[in-house]
């Protein structure tokens, strides 16, 4: 047919024709088309092919990674099965055949709430859970086949409707010849998801990648994934001045979500909390940017998230307020109807029957004029759940901060009523207050610190009403003793 690309396998030879009519993507460097012959294939052809580009193609089909599927349909990888050469006599290879893609979106379309609530609105966070698992059976079977990504991001990473991701343009991750040695580099990289290491190296694309850049972007990922797309190392600027680009913040180590080191940011009012997520996958963050950010051979690898994933998942409980809200176990409350507030009544997970409705795609106003120290209710009713847990010392809501405020509030005037009848009771009471002024700090110190205590985080209230009580009492006490003593 006039018009057709006239193309030829590389396996048997055989003369194709593509109808550039059935094109299911343009790039900068490529064409992808549907292969006519075959629904589960689809062709890519370079728009200027080079020799290299035939070497590295031949390496890639005659050496495809072991896929780590597990139970998964469909591929894993968009992986060369076959090249594509030229009708000519030359024939030069052009392009290559892949596993075709069917109902996937960038994975950018499953974090992004808006898009999610059009075009997937029965997803919960279990849900992202799996998408996580399958990336990361992804990302594992390419380093076990000691392939690297090389740019790992949200635009070549594909979630099917039922949590499978796809990674795409394989052509561009980086080879390595068994037979030669040879190494042929990624030529891209996307500087949001480039490690620490890497920001600002103009040459970067003439770097030879690891397995450890590659798990900072697999950690930028998965971060967005499970913490509503937002960026790892975006938060509220605490200095003066105009905060530095992301790309600056990830050289730097600049984690808003720091815990070992004191940065010039912290999580923007909006963001949501770290601490919905279950405590192993909050440790795989912490090695990923903050560990890894001076030794990168401490990032996660894609099988620990994989593991991570998999017990949150199993961990997940459902509110008894909306059935498609899933939360760790370990949580006081469900964030996710915290959450419904706080975006002025857009549900990240709304209802089936909402979504029966319609009513989930509405236009919502958004507020997001709140205080930076604001923190919803359930954070530190979890964040007392995990004192108790840690059996660290008196907890902020212990009955006991009780008795000691009202003993020492009420205590003060009657020892007053009676030392004026016996001056021997201020002995015992200076005795009591004495003991009460070291027991208050060091219930502050050990529960939760002065400075949460200070800001009445945890529901600190009677530990404070306790330590001015005994504050004021040892100088109510002491004022008293010089007077009796003269």
């Amino acid at each position: 047919m006039k018009g057709d690309i006239k193309l030829r396998r590389g396996y048997d030879g055989d003369v194709m024709l593509v109808n550039p009519s059935a094109t299911l993507g343009i790039g900068g460097e490529a064409t992808v088309y549907s292969f006519p012959n075959d629904e589960s294939l689809a062709a890519k052809v370079y728009l200027k092919p080079t020799d290299d580009h035939g070497r590295k193609l031949a390496v890639m089909c005659a050496n495809p990674p072991i896929e780590r599927t597990e139970g998964e349909e469909g591929s894993p990888l968009a992986w060369p099965v076959d090249t594509l050469h030229s009708a000519d006599r030359k024939r030069r290879v052009i392009g290559y055949l892949m596993p075709k893609m069917k109902g996937m979106d960038p994975i950018i379309n499953v974090y992004s709430l808006q898009s999610r609530l059009k075009d997937r609105p029965k997803f919960t966070f279990g849900h992202l859970l799996r998408t996580g698992q399958s990336l990361a059976r992804a990302v594992s079977a390419v380093h076990a086949s000691n392939y690297i990504i090389g740019d790992l991001n949200y635009t070549n990473a594909f979630v099917s409707q039922d949590s499978q991701v796809t990674l795409i343009d394989t052509d561009s991750f980086q080879v390595l010849d068994p037979d030669t040695g040879e190494i042929y580099r990624c030529p891209v990289f996307t500087p949001d998801f480039t490690p620490p290491e890497l920001q600002g190296d103009e040459a970067s694309t003439l770097t030879d990648r690891t397995h450890q850049h590659d798990l900072f972007s697999l950690g930028v990922l998965m971060f967005q994934l499970l913490m509503a797309g937002g960026h790892p190392f975006a938060g509220a600027f605490q200095e003066e001045g105009d905060p530095a680009p992301i790309t600056d913040r990830i050289k730097d180590g600049h984690y808003p979500y720091a815990t070992r080191r004191e940065v010039p940011y912290k999580p923007a009012a909006i963001a949501l909390p770290l601490n919905i997520m279950a405590p192993a996958l909050r440790d795989l963050f912490t090695k990923c940017f903050e560990d890894g950010h001076d030794n990168p051979e401490l990032r996660p690898t894609a099988d620990a998230w994989l593991e991570a994933l998999i017990q949150a998942e199993d961990k997940l409980t459902d509110c008894a307020t909306n059935e498609q809200h899933k939360y760790d176990n370990e949580l006081a409350a469900c964030p996710w109807c915290e959450r419904s507030v706080l975006l002025g009544g857009r549900d990240p997970f709304p209802s089936l029957a909402v979504v029966e409705s319609g009513e989930h795609i509405q236009t919502v106003q958004v507020r997001q004029t709140l205080p930076t120290d604001w923190k919803p209710e359930w954070a530190g009713q979890q964040q007392v759940r995990e004192y108790k847990a840690a059996g660290r010392g008196l907890t902020p809501d212990s009955k006991i901060w009780v008795g000691v405020s009202i003993f020492l509030w009420v205590g003060i005037p009657i020892w007053i009523a009676l030392a004026m009848l016996s001056p021997g009771i201020v002995a015992l009471a200076f005795l009591i207050y004495v003991t009460l002024a070291f027991m208050v700090p060091w219930g502050l110190l050990s529960s939760i610190g002065l400075k949460a205590t200070l800001s009445f985080q945890a529901g600190s209230r009677w530990m404070i009403s306790a330590a001015a009580g005994s504050i004021i009492g040892i100088v109510i006490i002491t004022v008293g003793s010089v007077i009796f003593a003269f």
